[in-house]
């Protein structure tokens, strides 16, 4: 009998111990996005966090006049103490679960990240799959602006990027494991995109900004960073950030624009890239590596002020050669700018260990031995369609 009654006490201590250390969602801060600086020895951490009451709708009690984000910051001589710290100025427990991104300062980036990923390849809590942004801006006032539509900014980055990565091909999104696996790759080297003000005047800080029409000030997608394994080595400008995306196949969609092929024209024409085909191809000439990029457009001639006649098959190939002599420029422009930034973005390292085994080996002892590579971009235009009229609008108003 007595056993039979152990036997119970403990079954029963079975079914209460997966509550011991359950937390009431009213005493949890969930964060949707965190900013990361450093100034004078201490990383400055500030967290965006979610206030229930002003975004619940399901509820019916959702506040207008409330904020719906609230920004504290923490300082600390690691990324773990300022997390800690944060503990004894915030009267709820922070929940990273939600936390969508992360963005950097310039003087944290050049610092060096490979805290930052330790602690979050460390803590259960976190996911490696928060995105990852950098900014020659204050980070903290980047999480304090309010975004129109969005009431969640941690989260109305989120989608913003998700829209760039389909019509741009500058921008992509890195998550923290991904950049984590290019720097530890042969190239040590990732791309994160910039995340800035774009606009003259003061950011809209407050809940009224979300009852405006317009803001002189707006976040905004512009030139992407580079590490050289976990620090800040450059930028580079949106032009040699979608050659960059061209060659490694990473590009699909933008919209190209270059002159009239005829030099008595002076009109431009636009071209929507829809769909991008690309390889690098490595060959070993005397111990050095020569690659070529080989990429292939598909789009559809968007717009027209040229005088060109689009209903000649013939009269595509000038502008085939006007977009491809384009195109192949803005690669050797992103190639260009990883030799000054020292930065192995294109992976040429990766290309050659897996494809040049023989010259690997030679490569062991030198140090950036993928800058003596030579890269020539090989690009092909297919013009999908010329779109419902031959001739363009200007042309029809000179007749």
């Amino acid at each position: 009998m007595k056993a039979f009654a152990a036997g119970a006490v403990l079954l029963l201590c079975s079914f209460l111990a997966g509550c011991w250390n359950s937390v009431e969602l009213n005493e949890l801060g969930i964060v949707s996005a965190t900013a990361i600086d450093y100034k004078k020895g201490m990383y400055n951490v500030s967290y965006q966090i979610v206030v229930p009451q002003a975004v619940s709708s399901a509820t019916g009690q959702a506040s207008p006049s409330m904020a719906p984000i609230a920004v504290f910051s923490t300082q600390g001589a690691t990324l773990k103490e300022a997390a800690e710290k944060a503990n004894l100025e915030f009267p709820r427990t922070l929940f990273f679960a939600h936390n969508r991104v992360i963005v950097i300062g310039e003087n944290a980036a050049k610092q060096g990240i490979s805290g930052l990923l330790d602690l979050y390849f460390r803590n259960q809590e976190s996911r490696e799959t928060v995105s990852l942004y950098v900014t020659q801006d204050d980070p903290k006032q980047i999480l304090k602006t309010l975004m129109p539509i969005e009431k969640i900014q941690g989260a109305g980055i989120f989608k913003m990027t998700n829209v760039a990565e389909k019509q741009s091909s500058t921008v992509k999104r890195t998550r923290i494991y991904e950049i984590a696996y290019k720097i530890t790759s042969r190239s040590s080297s990732a791309v994160v995109p910039e995340i800035s003000f774009s606009g003259r005047g003061q950011p809209k800080q407050s809940v009224d900004a979300m009852n405006e029409v317009s803001h002189d000030v707006i976040l905004k997608f512009q030139r992407n960073g580079v590490f050289r394994k976990d620090r800040l080595a450059g930028w580079l400008s949106e032009d040699e950030s979608l050659g960059l995306r061209l060659a490694t196949g990473e590009a699909n969609g933008g919209m190209i624009t270059v002159g009239c092929p005829k030099e008595e024209s002076k009109g431009k024409i636009s071209f929507q890239l829809n769909k991008v085909k690309a390889k690098l191809e490595t060959m070993a000439e005397d111990g050095r590596a020569n690659i070529a990029a080989k990429v292939t457009a598909y789009g559809v001639l968007a717009e027209s002020s040229c005088k060109t006649d689009f209903s000649k098959p013939e009269s595509l190939e000038p502008v085939k050669q006007a977009l491809k002599e384009h195109l192949s420029g803005l690669i050797r422009a992103a190639w260009k700018a990883s030799l000054d930034l020292r930065s192995d973005i294109f992976g040429i390292s990766d290309e050659v260990y897996r494809h040049q085994p023989e010259l690997w080996k030679m490569w062991a002892d030198k140090e950036d031995p993928w800058k003596e590579a030579q890269l020539t971009p090989q690009v092909e235009v297919k013009v999908e369609r010329t779109g419902m009229s031959n001739d363009s609008f200007k042309k029809l108003l000179d007749k």
